[in-house]
C-alpha cells in the first residue's frame, strides 16, 4: 500500500446516532499559518473567521494538580498548588471503533485496501441538514457539484468552510485514495474539530510522510493542541518542541507559547516555562495568566516574596469577574479556549504566603472573604486549614477547632501533620487526653519538629492516663529525634522518670540513655537526679552484665548502690541457673552472698540457690555447706522445707545415708509442707537411705508408703521393694512382686531392669526354665537394651549350670557377635577363654575372635590401657581432649575407643564449638562400635548438638531421639521421650510423650516443666481438661526465667486473649514482659500478644506504639516475628 494507506483506516461516515450526539458542539478554529518567503512565489493563506474564537476539541473542565516542594515551611504546605482547566469532549473518553471490510480494486492492480463501510443511501434529511452550507442556496449548492472524485473533494471543502466537520468526513469517506488532493489534512482537521482521537494517527502519518510540505506545521500544531486539550501534557510538550514557531501568525504564536508553557508546568519543567510566559506578560489575551503562572513558579521554587508580588500584580491587571459563581468559571465554561485564572487562585496563594509570614489576622480576614465568594471546592479545605491554624496562633481554640475539623472532614488527601498536631494540642488543653494521644500518634516520625513535639505531648497524655509504658515509649522517641535540643533534654528526663516508675520500652535500654544524658547534658538541672536513677535502672533493665560493669566502675559506691548490686548478682545467678549455666550461677551467687548484710532475706535465698548451683556441678560437699547456711538464717522461712530436702539430697549423693535420712524426715515433717511431687520423692529417697543402711524391712515399708502416696517413681519403689524381698531370701516373692509391678506399670522405664531381676530371681529358685523364658522375652522385647546383653550372659551361665556346654558356648559367642565392643562381650570373651583353655582349644577361640570385627582379642596390650587411662583422667579433670584424640589415632580399634570417641565428641562441641566435627566423631563411633554401651549416650549427645546448632533439622533430630528410645534402655528413655515430645509434629503424640515424661520421674526440673507445658497446651488444644491446663500454665508462668515458664506465660496470655478475657491477658502478659526473662524470642511474642490485648481493650495507641517500638528495637532476625510486626503495622494504621 502507498504512503497514504494508513489514512484509510479512519475514513468512516458517522452514524446518525453519533451525529446527534455530537451535533451542536463548537469546535476550535484551525491556526493561521504565516508562510515564509519562497523565491518562486509567495503563498499567503488568508485568515478565516474563527467560529468560537479558538475553541478546543473538548468540553470545558478543571484539573487541579498538587505540586509541592519538600523544603517549603511546614505551615505553608498546601494540598492545592495550581488550578488548571482545559476543554474536553466526551469523545476522548471513548475508544473509537470502526467496522472494516476488504474490497478488491481492479483499478489499483488488485491491491487490498481497508476501507470503512459507507452507507448505502443518504436520506434527504442528511442531505439537507449536513451538506447544506450555511449562507448558500440549494441552487448554488447544486451548481457546485462536480463529478467524482472532484465533486466529493469540492463538497468536502465547502463543508469544511461551512464549519461542518460531519459533512467533511462523510464526503471524504467516498474516496479510495486521498493522496495528492490534500484530503488527509482536511480529514484530520475534521476529526480534530469533532474531538475525535482518530485525528492523531492521521496527523502523525502526514508529518512523517510529508516532511517538506508547507502544511506540516499546521499538522504539528493540530497534534500538539489535541494532546494539550486531552490533558496529555507530556506528548503535547514533545510535539510543540518540534513546531517551528516562525510559521505561526502572531495570535497563534501567543497561543502556542501559552499552551507549551502550561504543559511544561504540568510536567514539572517550571524553569523552562519561564521564558515563554515572560514573553506573554504584555499580551492582551494571555498577559494576566502569564503573570499568575510566573508567580506560581516563584511560589513552587520558594521565592515567596516575589511570588506574592506577582500574584498581587495579576489581581491588579483586572479582568476578573469576582461576582460570578465558581461553576461559571470552572464547570460550565464554554469551549472558547484556555483557562484563565479567576483571581480567587491568586488570593489563595497570597493567603498561604501571609500565613507563612505570620500575618494571622490577615489570613483570617482574607480567608473569610475568600470562602464567602464561593471558591473552587478543592480550595476550601486548605483555606480552612490555614484559617484554623491562624486562629490557634491567636489563641482562639474554639474557632481553630471548628475550621480544622472542617478541613479534616473535607480534604481529599491525608490531613497535614500540622493540622493533626494542632487539634491534638487543643484536645490536650481541653483535657481529652485519650483523643489527643490518638491524634499525636497519627503524625508519625517523619516531620522533625512537629513529630518530636507530638511525642512529647503524647508522653504527657500517657502520664495523665496512668500509662507508664506509653509514656516511656513516647518520651524516648521524642528524645531520639533531637530536632530541638531543649525538647530532647526534657523528653529524656521524662523518659527516665517514667522508667523508674515502671514504664518499659520493648528491648530498649534505659541505662545507656541515662549515661548519654549525663554525657550530653552535664550541666542540666536534672543531672544529679539522673545519676541517682541509674542505680535503680540497672536493676530494672535486667541487663545484669552491663549493670555490673557500670556499678564496678563506681569508685565509692554507697549503701544504696551496693544493695542494688546484691540484687543484680542474685538475679543474675538465678537466671544463669535457670538457663542451666550452673558454673556462672555459682560465681554470681557467691559474690552476692558476701553482700547479705544489705538485705538478709535476699542473702538467705542466695545461699539456697548457691547450693543448687553447686549440687548441679556435683559439688555435693560445697552444696551441703550452702544449704546449711540457708537453714541457719531462714530455718522457718517459706522455703525451709525445700532447703531441708535439698540438704538431704546433697548428703545422700555423698553416701552420708544416716544424715540424709534425718534431713529427709525433717523435710517430710517441715512446714510449710513440700509440694506433693517432692514429698513423695522424699519418701522414695528415704527408703533408699534405709536400704543402704541395711534396714531392709523399714525400707520396704517406706517404699510401700511412696507407692500408696502416688509417687512419680512408684514403679521404681515397687521394683526396689521386690528386690528387698530377694535380698531377704524370698526370691519367689521377688519374682511375683516384679510380675505385679510390670503388670501395674506396663510403660515404666524400669521394665527391662525388672525383667532381668525377675529372671535372676527364677535362677535363684532354680526355676531355670522360667528364667530362660524371661530372658528370651527380655531379649525379644528390648533387643538393643543393656539389660539384654546382661540377660544373654545370664543365659549362658544357666546353660553352663545345666551342663549344656554347647548352648553356653553359643550364648557367649552370640553376645560377642552381636555386641563385640560392649563390656558384656569382654566378659563373654573372658569366660570363653576359661572354657576353651580348659579344653585346650584357645586357638579355635582366637580364630573366632579375629573373625568378629571389634571383638576383644587375646593379645590386648597393657600399654593401651595405660594410654587411655591417662587421657581419660586428664579430660575428666577439666583438661583438654587432645590426648583422647591421640589415643584414637594410635589405637583406632582399641578396647576403649568407644568411650574415647564419646568424650571427644563432647569436647569438640562443648569446649571448641565445632558441632560438625562432633557429629562426625559420633558417626565414627556408631560405625566402629555400634553396640557399645556408650552408643545411647552418644546418640543423645548427637540429638542435643542438632537441637542447639541446627534446630531446623527437625526430622533428623526426631529420628535420633527415636533411636535413643529404641536403644537406650531405662537409663535414657525419659530423655528420648522428652526429645520426641519437643519435635514431633503430631499433637496427639506430643501429648502422649509429655505425659510419659511427667510420669517417668528422675529428670531435671527444666525437662519436667517442659513436659508440663506441652501437656497443658495439648489439653487446651483438644479441650480435654481446660481448667487443669490453665492451672498448669499459671504455675509455670511464675518462673519466666525458664524457657518453659516464658512459653507458658505467652500461651496463657494468648488463651485469655482468645477467650476475650482481656483484663486477665494484660495482667499475665504485663507480668511476663516485666520479668526480665532472658528468652528474647518469647519476650517479643509476649509484647505482641500484649499489644493485641491492649488494642482489643480499646487502648489502640499504646498497642500501636508497642509494635512500633518492637520494630525499632527487637534485636533478633526471626522471620515470624517480623511478619507479625509488619502485619499489625499495616492493618492498624
Amino acid at each position: 500500500m502507498g504512503c497514504n494507506s494508513s489514512v484509510h483506516r479512519f475514513l468512516r461516515p458517522l452514524s446518525a446516532r453519533r451525529q446527534r450526539r455530537t451535533a451542536g458542539i463548537a469546535l476550535p478554529s484551525l491556526f493561521n499559518i504565516r508562510q515564509p518567503s519562497v523565491p518562486s512565489r509567495r503563498l499567503l493563506v488568508p485568515e478565516r473567521a474563527k467560529p468560537g474564537g479558538g475553541h478546543s476539541p473538548h468540553q470545558a473542565s478543571v484539573c487541579h494538580g498538587a505540586l509541592t516542594r519538600r523544603n517549603r515551611p511546614q505551615f505553608a504546605d498546601t494540598q492545592i498548588i495550581a488550578t488548571f482547566a482545559l476543554s474536553q469532549t466526551h469523545s476522548t473518553a471513548r475508544a473509537c471503533t470502526t467496522d472494516y471490510h476488504i474490497q478488491t480494486d481492479t483499478m489499483t492492480n488488485q491491491r487490498k485496501q481497508i476501507l470503512p463501510r459507507a452507507p448505502r443511501r443518504l436520506s434527504a434529511l442528511v442531505l439537507a441538514g449536513c451538506f447544506l452550507i450555511p449562507g448558500t442556496s440549494a441552487r448554488d449548492m447544486a451548481a457546485t457539484v462536480l463529478p467524482i472524485p472532484d465533486g466529493y473533494y469540492s463538497r468536502a471543502s465547502m463543508m469544511e468552510a461551512g464549519d461542518n466537520p460531519l459533512g467533511t468526513i462523510d464526503q471524504l469517506s467516498r474516496f479510495e485514495i486521498l493522496s495528492g488532493l490534500g484530503a488527509e489534512l482536511m480529514l484530520a482537521k475534521a476529526y480534530y474539530r469533532m474531538g475525535d482521537a482518530r485525528c492523531v494517527p492521521i496527523l502523525r502519518d502526514f508529518i512523517a510522510s510529508n516532511p517538506a510540505s508547507e502544511q506540516v506545521q499546521t499538522a504539528r500544531m493540530l497534534l500538539g493542541d489535541f494532546y494539550f486539550f486531552s490533558h496529555d501534557f507530556a506528548n503535547a510538550v514533545t510535539v510543540y518542541e518540534d513546531l517551528d514557531v516562525e510559521w505561526l501568525s502572531k495570535p497563534d504564536a501567543a497561543a502556542y507559547s501559552y499552551r507549551k508553557a502550561f504543559s511544561l508546568i504540568k510536567t514539572g519543567h517550571f524553569n523552562r516555562a519561564v521564558p515563554l510566559l515572560s514573553r506573554l506578560r504584555d499580551n492582551g489575551t494571555y498577559g494576566r495568566a502569564a503573570v499568575f503562572y510566573l508567580a506560581y513558579i516563584d511560589y513552587v521554587n520558594g521565592n515567596y516574596d516575589k511570588a506574592y508580588d506577582g500574584f498581587a500584580e495579576s489581581l491588579e491587571m483586572g479582568g476578573y469577574d469576582s461576582s460570578s459563581s465558581a461553576s461559571a468559571h470552572f464547570c460550565d465554561m464554554p469551549r472558547r479556549g484556555e483557562y484563565i485564572p479567576t483571581g480567587l487562585e491568586a488570593g489563595y496563594y497570597m493567603l498561604q504566603i501571609e500565613f507563612m509570614r505570620g500575618q494571622y489576622d490577615t489570613v483570617i480576614s482574607g480567608g473569610t472573604g475568600l470562602l464567602r465568594k464561593t471558591p473552587v471546592p478543592e480550595l476550601i479545605p486548605e483555606t480552612c486549614r490555614i484559617m484554623g491554624e491562624s486562629y490557634f496562633k491567636q489563641g482562639d481554640m474554639d474557632n481553630a477547632a471548628e475550621y480544622l475539623n472542617r478541613y479534616v472532614e473535607e480534604t481529599q488527601s491525608e490531613p497535614t501533620a500540622s493540622a493533626i498536631y494542632t487539634l491534638g494540642v487543643i484536645d490536650y488543653e481541653n483535657g481529652d487526653y485519650e483523643r489527643a494521644a490518638e491524634r499525636f500518634g497519627q503524625i508519625g516520625e517523619e516531620y522533625e519538629d512537629i513529630s518530636q513535639s507530638a511525642y512529647l505531648y503524647m508522653g504527657q497524655c500517657a502520664i495523665r492516663q496512668s500509662e507508664p509504658d506509653l509514656a516511656a515509649i513516647a518520651f524516648r522517641k521524642a528524645y531520639q529525634m533531637n530536632y530541638d535540643p531543649k525538647v530532647a533534654e526534657t523528653a529524656l528526663y521524662n523518659y527516665i522518670a517514667s522508667v523508674t516508675r515502671g514504664g518499659k520500652v520493648p528491648f530498649a535500654s534505659s541505662v545507656s540513655l541515662m549515661q548519654e544524658f549525663v554525657d550530653n547534658y552535664p550541666n542540666s538541672k536534672y543531672a544529679s537526679e539522673i545519676e541517682q536513677y541509674m542505680a535503680v535502672a540497672y536493676y530494672n533493665e535486667k541487663d545484669y552484665a552491663n549493670a555490673l560493669k557500670s556499678i564496678n566502675r563506681i569508685s565509692r559506691p554507697d549503701a544504696k548502690v551496693l544493695a542494688v548490686k546484691q540484687k543484680i548478682l542474685f538475679e543474675y545467678g538465678v537466671r544463669e541457673m535457670s538457663n542451666g549455666n550452673a558454673a556462672e550461677a555459682e560465681e554470681y551467687l557467691s559474690e552476692a552472698l558476701t553482700l547479705s548484710r544489705f538485705d538478709s532475706k535476699i542473702g538467705s535465698q542466695t545461699a539456697l540457690w548457691l547450693g543448687d548451683a553447686q549440687y548441679a556441678q556435683r559439688k555435693y560437699g560445697e552444696a551441703e555447706k550452702a544449704y546449711a547456711q540457708y537453714l541457719r538464717n531462714d530455718k522457718h522461712g517459706d522455703n525451709s522445707a525445700l532447703g531441708l530436702y535439698n540438704m538431704a539430697y546433697s548428703l545422700y549423693m555423698q553416701d552420708k545415708f544416716s544424715n540424709a535420712l534425718a534431713y529427709f524426715d525433717d523435710a517430710l515433717s517441715g512446714k510449710p509442707k513440700l509440694p506433693s511431687n517432692l514429698s513423695t520423692d522424699a519418701l522414695v529417697r528415704k527408703a533408699d537411705c534405709l536400704y543402704y543402711l541395711g534396714r531392709l524391712n523399714s525400707a520396704a515399708d517406706v517404699y510401700s508408703q511412696a507407692m500408696k502416696a502416688g509417687a512419680a517413681a512408684a514403679d521404681y519403689a515397687a521394683m526396689r521393694r521386690a528386690v528387698i524381698a530377694g535380698v531377704n531370701g524370698d526370691n519367689a516373692a521377688k519374682a511375683r512382686m516384679l510380675g505385679e509391678m510390670m503388670e501395674t506399670y506396663p510403660n515404666s522405664k524400669w521394665i527391662s531392669t525388672a525383667m532381668l531381676e525377675q529372671a535372676l530371681a527364677y535362677m535363684e529358685t532354680e526355676d531355670n526354665d522360667k528364667a530362660i523364658k524371661t530372658l528370651n522375652n527380655l531379649s525379644r522385647k528390648f533387643p538393643n537394651s543393656p539389660e539384654t546383653r546382661t540377660a544373654m550372659l545370664q543365659m549362658a551361665l544357666l546353660y553352663s549350670k545345666q551342663g549344656n556346654a554347647a548352648a553356653a558356648d553359643e550364648a557367649y559367642k552370640s553376645v560377642i557377635s552381636k555386641w563385640p565392643s560392649s563390656d558384656e562381650a569382654q566378659t563373654a570373651s573372658d569366660e570363653l577363654r576359661r572354657i576353651y583353655a580348659s579344653r585346650g582349644e584357645l586357638s579355635q577361640l582366637s580364630d573366632f575372635l579375629r573373625r568378629v570385627p571389634g571383638a576383644p582379642q587375646l593379645d590386648d596390650s597393657e600399654v593401651e590401657q595405660l594410654t587411655y587411662d591417662a587421657a581419660a583422667s586428664e579430660y575428666a579433670a577439666g583438661g583438654s581432649g587432645r590426648k583422647l584424640v591421640q589415643y584414637v589415632e594410635n589405637y583406632p580399634d582399641g578396647k576403649y575407643v568407644a568411650q574415647a570417641l564419646r568424650d571427644i565428641a563432647e569436647y569438640q562441641f562443648s569446649d571448641e564449638n565445632r558441632p560438625d566435627d562432633a557429629l562426625q566423631t559420633i558417626e565414627t563411633l556408631l560405625k566402629k562400635r555400634p553396640y557399645a554401651q556408650q552408643v545411647p549416650g552418644a546418640l543423645l549427645l548427637k540429638a542435643q548438638i542438632l537441637e542447639e546448632a541446627y534446630p531446623n533439622r527437625t526430622d533428623e533430630i526426631l529420628r535420633t531421639y527415636r533411636e535413643v528410645e529404641k536403644r537406650g534402655g531405662s537409663a535414657y528413655s525419659a530423655y528420648a521421650w522428652a526429645g520426641i515430645m519437643r519435635h514431633t509434629a503430631d499433637a496427639a503424640e506430643r501429648l502422649e510423650y509429655a505425659r510419659k515424661v511427667r510420669e517417668a520421674g528422675g529428670l531435671d526440673s527444666d525437662i519436667l516443666d517442659e513436659a508440663r507445658y506441652y501437656e497443658a497446651v495439648g489439653m487446651l488444644a483438644d479441650g480435654s481438661d481446660v481448667q487443669e491446663a490453665v492451672a498448669a500454665l499459671k504455675s509455670l508462668a511464675e518462673s519466666p526465667q525458664s524457657l518453659a515458664g516464658s512459653r507458658a506465660a505467652v500461651a496463657l496470655g494468648e488463651y485469655y486473649l482468645g477467650e476475650k478475657q482481656y483484663k486477665k491477658a494484660i495482667e499475665v502478659l504485663s507480668a511476663f514482659t516485666d520479668s526480665g526473662t532472658p528468652h528474647e524470642y518469647w519476650l517479643a511474642r509476649g509484647y505482641i500478644a500484649l499489644a493485641d490485648a491492649y488494642r482489643a481493650s480499646g487502648k489502640k495507641q499504646l498497642a500501636l506504639e508497642y509494635i512500633r517500638s518492637l520494630k525499632d528495637n527487637y534485636p533478633g532476625d526471626d522471620q515470624d516475628i517480623a511478619e507479625m510486626i509488619n502485619k499489625r503495622l499495616k492493618s492498624w494504621k
